[in-house]
């Protein structure tokens, strides 16, 4: 069972995915998770379905059944506490400004050990790959939001590389 004080990313997201719409299905959280352009949400029934009856189990979500053309589809909202929970953790500065999940920072961070010519291949050949379209979710704001984050990215790994460059050739 989910503790309500300490959301993970996942279901801090998923409440809030559901409090942006007021009522929503799971396949709805799901396909929102599917097509963000982070690689850290699963998208996957998996994953999503799971969790939302966790969410629902643990008071978080109210699940009604409502009638749709032929069949019953299943619609969430946040109860009280889940609104609180949200605004919790959507509100968590330390963890809003912590660190957080950074692949190429992690991978940075342990070729700065490698042989000069080592790190040189790995920042040329990984460079490129900063530079790939973003995914249009079509929601306006996320999007231009995504394409700053990227912008800042590459502008980040920029730096980065030639500090680790100019420390391997002075050391």
């Amino acid at each position: 069972m989910t503790d309500k004080k300490s959301l993970t990313e996942l279901e801090g997201a998923t409440l809030a995915i559901v409090a942006m719409e007021e009522t929503t299905t799971a396949y709805y959280i799901k396909e929102v998770f599917r097509r963000s352009p982070s690689e850290m949400w699963s998208g996957s029934a998996g994953a999503i379905y799971p969790l939302v009856k966790r969410l629902v189990e643990s008071g978080l979500l109210i699940a009604q059944d409502s009638p749709d053309g032929s069949r019953k589809r299943r619609l969430f909202s946040l109860s009280s506490a889940g609104e609180k929970a949200m605004r919790d953790w959507l509100f968590d500065l330390e963890r809003a400004s912590g660190m957080g999940t950074n692949p190429l920072r992690t991978r940075l961070f342990f070729a700065a050990n490698r042989s000069y010519e080592g790190l040189r291949q790995f920042l040329e050949q990984v460079e490129p790959l900063l530079d790939k379209p973003s995914l249009e979710t079509g929601n306006p704001l996320s999007d231009r939001i995504h394409k700053i984050w990227l912008a800042k990215h590459r502008e980040a790994f920029r730096e980065i590389a030639d500090l680790l460059l100019q420390n391997r050739e002075d050391g």
